[in-house]
């Protein structure tokens, strides 16, 4: 008996090179470069550039380096100004190119100053500059910040401030406020501490004032001071309309990032405004889709998420060919393919694949020696068929037919 299995066909798709198609392993795999990061090696913590640019004295440019509690480099972010333009340019190892790349951590990024970290109360500011200045300042604290700005705290990884004590000093400004709360919530959520209290903001401070800026002269000359600003700390009590907005924010960013993942699992076909679960011949209206993966994907809809995608797979209509791969072919010109113009097409059909195998087939001869009968020209079919060295051919001609006769419901192109 033949044995079904899966295997490649090379003359169909020497077929369709030649009729320039692809399957979705080319259209996804290779459109898109993925960014691997890690620590950076013990013999490479420093990008050439930066070497070169703490060599030039024309360059009025900051850098900072950011290590982990275990002291490993992780990453570097440049900051400068340049034709009275702020420059920010993080700068990550790459380990598939072995080099640093300009491109930033996209989770569990360290705290600026997490590798210095004693047993000290610790105060959380907003940004490399006030955590300098606030080591200047409070020397009975540690101070840390997080990478990236007030809309990056949840790439920020916060286990190094576990069972400490934490103040919260925010930038005197909303953005800055929200992001103090996201830091709170990071801290709750994940059991880390809940010893959080909070230099509250003042109407008295400029917007955006922030701890490396100087005190207004007027709270100066009423013996106002940041030391004296830290020591009226009180202890941290949420917003709840901020708090909310912060998990609306992280329930968009799960349910974003869940379709991304999805975005590999189905294909968007035009012409019957469907999706195909891509590697079968279901499909699926929006709906259909969109309840099924509600319980993960509960900001939005899925479909519409899939489908403001650039890079999620789409096609103008679908066919069920045995001469094209399974997914997407791409037909240049009319006349390849009957009824086709040109354009993307998704290709549903499912491959019956199969190889000889030695055993004794007479049985089935037999069946068809008595189902023919005494019909000649059946029985001559058999007879063919029955000798030793057409044992091939018949499992062949066999499956054709019986793919044929699978296929007889189904149009050829849709």
């Amino acid at each position: 008996m033949a044995k079904l299995r899966r295997q490649s066909n090379l003359e169909k798709r020497n077929q369709v090179k030649n009729n320039m198609s692809y399957n979705f392993d080319e259209l996804t795999d290779k459109a898109k470069y993925k960014f691997n990061y890690s620590v950076a090696p013990t013999d490479n913590k420093i990008p050439s550039g930066m070497i070169k640019d703490q060599e030039r004295s024309d360059v009025n440019q900051y850098q900072y380096e950011y290590r982990n509690f275990k002291k490993e480099t992780c990453f570097w972010v440049k900051r400068g100004i340049k034709n009275g333009k702020k420059l920010f340019t993080p700068m990550s190892y790459d380990t598939d190119k072995a080099t640093w790349v300009p491109k930033a951590w996209t989770k569990n990024r360290p705290l600026f100053g997490e590798h210095l970290l004693t047993d000290k109360p610790v105060i959380v500011v907003e940004g490399e500059k006030a955590k300098l200045e606030g080591d200047k300042l409070f020397q009975d604290y540690d101070v840390v910040t997080w990478s990236g700005g007030a809309n990056q705290v949840h790439k920020t990884n916060f286990e190094a401030l576990m069972d400490r004590e934490v103040i919260l000093w925010a930038d005197n400004d909303a953005p800055g406020i929200k992001a103090m709360h996201e830091v709170a919530l990071a801290l709750i959520e994940n059991k880390l501490t809940e010893n959080i209290s909070t230099v509250n903001p003042r109407a008295d401070l400029e917007e955006g004032w922030d701890i490396a800026d100087p005190l207004p002269t007027k709270m100066l000359e009423i013996g106002i001071t940041k030391e004296g600003l830290l020591k009226g700390k009180s202890e941290y009590i949420p917003d709840a309309k901020i708090i909310k907005e912060i998990k609306l924010e992280q329930e968009q960013r799960r349910s974003k990032e869940k379709a991304g993942k999805l975005s590999k699992t189905y294909c968007y076909v035009m012409s019957n405004d469907m999706f195909n679960k891509i590697g079968s011949q279901e499909f699926y209206q929006k709906q259909q889709l969109n309840n099924f993966w509600k319980h993960e994907v509960k900001e939005g809809s899925l479909t519409d998420l899939l489908l403001k995608n650039k890079e999620f797979a789409r096609a103008e209509t679908f066919m069920t060919h045995a001469g094209y791969p399974p997914g997407l072919n791409f037909i240049p010109r009319p006349g390849i393919i009957p009824l086709v113009q040109r354009g993307t097409i998704l290709n549903i059909y499912t491959p019956n694949y199969i190889i000889a195998k030695k055993g004794d087939v007479s049985f089935i001869i037999q069946y068809f020696v008595w189902l023919l009968g005494s019909n000649s020209i059946l029985r001559s079919y058999a007879e063919v068929y029955a000798q030793d060295d057409n044992k091939e051919k018949f499992i062949k001609d066999f499956v054709e037919v019986w793919t044929k006769i699978m296929n007889a419901d189904r149009s050829t192109v849709h």
